[in-house]
């Protein structure tokens, strides 16, 4: 939003730059053609210009450093800062008034907008209904709900009724320069380009301009064809009546009648009059310096700086302090074994913000001073739930869960252990009866990776790519091996263990 308004801010700057230039120095001259290319380059400078210190401006952007709230941070007033300070009001009153002035801008916009569809729906529906006389060079056509001749692109709509002929080749004549000149472009243009800054008077102004001097251009082209001024102003006089205008149109008898007869008696302005068009470049370089400056960069940035900490909350919120946010720190082990465990899942209690612990057992999460409770969690240990404390270094401890698979896990496999498959419900993770569940016994020892076990599934051994296949409903019981003596009995004297699963009949 803020980008949008320095561009806006910018934008308005130069147009009122050059318009002024244009109406003090260029308005007066005859050279009516050079004058609209100044008034069309006057809109695209505007609109150019300001462009050639955004990308400089999102880079700055980017290189702020901020951290946002989230909704895993405590609540905060209507809107939260990036920075640790509480918010003043008066940082508020700008934030409100910003959103209030941007939702304006949009909705003023979006009227208008719908204005000009309504306007060119008109004329298309007037065009549509219009009785064609003429497809060449331009359509010429009659209607009887127009008092004012127009031109649109190559249509000429008017209604003959009213005009002795030459008045009628008059008005023909005037318009079709409009044509001929695709002087409706140019009204578009302006027309559009008021539509988004509505709120510059300077836009309004110069739209005026852009229209009046296509009259001039066509006023003058018309004379030049041998028709007499004074016959031509009378008729001009003569034919102002009330009528319905359309702005994006080319009226004969409209825009700046009195303005039109004078421009059409004054003397032709001296080709050395042309150097004052050079004028326009010292603007330029003005407004190039302006948005360059040291003061104009330093009020940019403070906006940019203040509208950037400034970040609307997601769900409604309560009225809060500043958040102080800090980091708790600790380690996790094993109860039993006093040694580190890894992949602990760990949890703000009431919060989303979450982490796990590394392969040494340490972890590190941020907490606000509103939360109370860390949840640890981690497969085939109890959840363990711990307040968190002002000192740094948390020791948690953590203890196996009394289940088969479990204590099974944690065995020595010196001898035999058997696990009947309807123990198989208290895995703390298991849905027995699911189709794709799979079973895994493995021993935290490092002394027996799995090439070294040997797996029998009724009588068959079977590598573990077959065992994982099998469904924990078809199972029976599991019964596991490692003295000596059932090894010999397996033939398996050079493995670590036997792993034997009885399946159901």
């Amino acid at each position: 939003m803020s980008i949008l308004l320095i561009y806006l801010i910018k934008a308005s700057i130069t147009l009122a730059s050059l318009y002024l230039v244009f109406w003090l120095f260029l308005r007066k001259d005859t050279f009516h053609q050079l004058k609209r290319f100044v008034l069309l380059a006057n809109l695209t400078l505007s609109l150019g210009l300001p462009l050639l210190d955004i990308a400089p401006l999102q880079l700055n952007l980017e290189k702020t450093n901020y951290t946002p709230l989230t909704q895993d941070t405590a609540p905060v007033s209507r809107f939260a800062f990036a920075d640790s300070q509480p918010a003043t009001p008066a940082t508020h009153n700008f934030a409100y008034w910003m959103e209030t002035a941007y939702l304006l801008y949009l909705a003023v916009v979006l009227f208008l907008l719908a204005r000009f569809g309504i306007q060119l729906f008109s004329v298309y529906k007037l065009i549509r209904n219009a009785n064609v006389i003429s497809q060449y060079p331009f359509v010429l056509a009659s209607s009887t709900k127009t008092d004012s001749p127009f031109s649109f692109f190559r249509y000429l709509i008017l209604n003959p009724e009213p005009y002795e002929s030459d008045a009628l080749w008059q008005i023909i004549q005037h318009e079709q320069v409009h044509i001929a000149g695709y002087h409706t472009l140019d009204r578009l243009l302006s027309e559009v380009y008021t539509i988004f800054f509505w709120f510059n008077p300077f836009a309004w102004l110069h739209r005026n301009l852009v229209k009046l001097n296509l009259e001039y251009i066509a006023d003058q082209s018309v004379l030049k064809t041998g028709f007499s001024v004074e016959n031509y102003q009378s008729n001009l006089l003569r034919l102002t009546l009330p009528e319905r205008n359309f702005m994006i149109t080319n009226n004969f008898n409209q825009s700046g009648l009195l303005k039109r007869i004078r421009m059409m008696n004054k003397s032709a302005s001296p080709l050395t009059f042309r150097l004052k068009f050079a004028l326009v470049l010292p603007v330029l370089t003005g407004c190039i310096l302006l948005f360059h400056g040291t003061q104009a960069k330093k009020i940019e940035n403070q906006i940019l700086s203040l509208s950037r900490k400034i970040i609307l909350p997601e769900q409604p919120v309560t009225p809060s302090t500043s958040i102080q946010v800090r980091a708790v720190t600790g380690i996790i082990k094993d109860a039993d074994r006093d040694t580190p465990l890894s992949g602990v899942h760990i949890q703000v209690k009431g919060q989303a913000t979450s982490t796990q612990s590394d392969a040494s057992g340490k972890f590190s999460i941020n907490v606000n001073e509103k939360d109370k409770i860390l949840v640890f969690q981690l497969e085939n240990f109890n959840t363990t739930e711990m307040a968190i404390t002002p000192q740094a270094g948390m020791i948690v401890l953590l203890k196996l869960t009394d289940t088969p698979i479990a204590k099974s896990a944690r065995a020595t496999l010196s001898g035999e252990v058997q696990i009947n498959a309807h123990n198989l419900t208290a895995f703390p993770d298991g849905n027995t009866g699911i189709t794709g569940r799979k079973i895994v016994i493995k021993s935290d020892s490092t002394d027996s990776p799995d090439h070294k076990i040997l797996y029998l599934v009724d009588g068959k051994v079977v590598d573990k790519a077959q065992l994982n296949k099998i469904k924990g409903e078809e199972i029976a019981s599991i019964n596991v091996y490692k003295d000596i003596n059932s090894l010999r009995k397996f033939g398996a004297e050079d493995k670590k263990g036997v792993i034997e699963f009885k399946l159901k009949k």
